[in-house]
C-alpha cells in the first residue's frame, strides 16, 4: 500500500523587484533612513490555495528602533502595497515584513491583502490633512473631519501651531508616515497613522484618527506635537 503524505512546500521566485516594488522600497528606505531588501515567493500545500508572498526586510534604522515594530511594521506593509500596480495587487495574496533591529533581533509579521485594501482606503484623511497642512490649505482641514467629533472648527488653531512650531523649528518641508495603529474605544475600532512632519531642524510626530467602521472614513481626532 502507498502512503501518500501531504506535505508544504514553501519557494522563494528569484525574480526583479519591479519598478513600482522598487520605488516602495526606496520610499521604505528613505523614511526610516534603512536598509531594505526584497524576496517574492509562495506557499504551496497540497489540496489547498497557492499563497504568493512579497517580503520585505528593514534593517539598520535608527528610527525603526525607536518604535514599536508591529505598529511600524504595518505602515511598511501598506508603502508596499500602495505602491503595488493594480496588476501586482492582484498577484500577491500577502505581504511579510521583518523589521531586523540593531541588536540583529529579528521581528516578523504578515499582512493579507484585503486588510492592507481598508488600511489604504482608511488612511485617504491622514493624507488629506498632512497635505493641507503642507501646503497650507488650512481653511480645507475642516472638511475632512468627522463634526460630531468636533465642537468647534479646527483650522485656524492648527494653523497657529504650525505658525509656532515654524518658528521654533524653522520651514516646514515635507511629512512622512511612520507608523499604523489599530486601538478602540466604547463606540468602535479606530486607526491611528502616526507621522512626522518634518521642518528645516527639527522632526515632530503627530497622527491622525479614523473610525474603523466600514463607510466611515472621516478624521476623528489628531494630535500634533508642540
Amino acid at each position: 500500500m502507498k502512503l501518500f503524505i501531504p506535505f508544504l512546500l514553501a519557494l522563494l521566485v528569484l525574480s526583479c523587484a519591479s519598478e513600482t516594488e522598487q520605488k516602495s522600497l526606496n520610499q521604505i528606505a528613505e523614511i526610516y533612513k534603512a536598509k531594505t531588501a526584497y524576496s517574492k515567493g509562495f506557499n504551496s500545500n497540497v489540496g489547498e490555495k497557492t499563497i504568493r508572498n512579497f517580503k520585505i526586510t528593514a534593517s539598520e534604522s535608527k528610527l525603526l528602533d525607536s518604535l514599536r515594530p508591529e505598529l511600524s511594521s504595518s505602515n511598511i506593509a501598506l508603502l508596499v502595497y500602495e505602491g503595488f500596480t493594480s496588476e501586482e495587487k492582484e498577484t500577491y495574496d500577502e505581504i511579510k515584513v521583518d523589521i531586523l533591529n540593531l541588536k540583529k533581533d529579528t521581528a516578523s509579521f504578515v499582512f493579507q491583502l484585503p486588510v492592507l485594501e481598508k488600511l489604504s482606503k482608511k488612511s485617504t484623511a491622514f493624507k488629506q490633512f498632512s497635505e493641507n497642512i503642507l501646503l497650507r490649505k488650512y481653511n480645507l482641514l475642516d472638511s475632512i473631519k468627522n463634526a460630531a467629533d468636533f465642537k468647534t472648527p479646527i483650522s485656524k488653531s492648527i494653523e497657529d501651531l504650525m505658525q509656532k512650531n515654524e518658528a521654533v523649528f524653522g520651514e516646514l518641508i515635507t511629512y512622512c508616515p511612520i507608523s499604523l495603529a489599530e486601538t478602540e474605544d466604547e463606540i468602535s475600532g479606530i486607526y491611528q497613522y502616526r507621522g512626522l512632519f518634518i521642518y528645516k531642524n527639527d522632526a515632530i510626530p503627530y497622527l491622525v484618527a479614523v473610525d474603523a467602521t466600514e463607510g466611515k472614513d472621516k478624521m476623528i481626532g489628531y494630535k500634533i506635537n508642540k
